[in-house]
């Protein structure tokens, strides 16, 4: 445990700086790697309920910090580029909240893209002059899963610090997900 504290309190400075083409791993700034002070005392276990929320946040907001990265070097339109740095900043401080509670509680990191996610990575970063559309049409609909994968946890969460995380966040989350459906339909004008 202290190695990974360890490891974590070194990669924060490192998390803003992942580029869209090479996902960093543990220990080079990976999203994930948020400073986590030391606790003497033995976590309570979490519920499957909680477990899943950790897991599925921590996952959808690290494939979409991906996308976000590739938007830096892909993106045409300034809708683009604003929007991913506004919902980048906002990830920022969910993720240290939800990855904090996660090692508190010994829960796992996502340290890389895996499946579906991975795919939809690549064809992204392989989007060219298409890139603003198909950012938005993923993105949007990512960040629109995230938003209900919050508000679940808002409403069902067993532990009062998920509960509470998932509730300070929903809102900015929803409020992310209208402001890219209205730039999807924007870049969809576009040819």
């Amino acid at each position: 445990m202290k190695k990974l504290i360890l490891l974590l309190a070194i990669a924060v400075p490192a998390f803003a700086q992942v580029t869209p083409t090479t996902p960093a791993t543990p220990g080079e700034g990976a999203p994930g790697t948020p400073p986590v002070p030391a606790t003497t005392a033995k976590a309570k276990p979490l519920t499957a309920v909680d477990k899943k929320f950790v897991k599925d946040s921590l996952e959808g907001m690290y494939f979409v910090m991906d996308l976000v990265g590739k938007a830096k070097t892909g993106a045409k339109m300034e809708v683009t580029k604003t929007e991913s740095n506004a919902l980048k900043a906002s990830l920022d401080k969910v993720w240290a909240e939800v990855a904090g509670f996660a090692s508190n509680h010994e829960e796992k990191i996502p340290a890389e893209l895996t499946g579906g996610d991975k795919g939809k990575s690549e064809r992204l970063g392989k989007a060219g002059d298409k890139f603003d559309k198909e950012f938005f049409k993923i993105v949007n609909r990512e960040v629109d899963r995230l938003a209900k994968t919050f508000g679940s946890a808002a409403k069902s969460a067993q532990d009062p610090a998920v509960k509470k995380i998932a509730g300070d966040w929903e809102p900015t989350l929803k409020g992310h997900s209208a402001k890219l459906d209205a730039a999807e339909k924007e870049a969809a004008k576009t040819k």
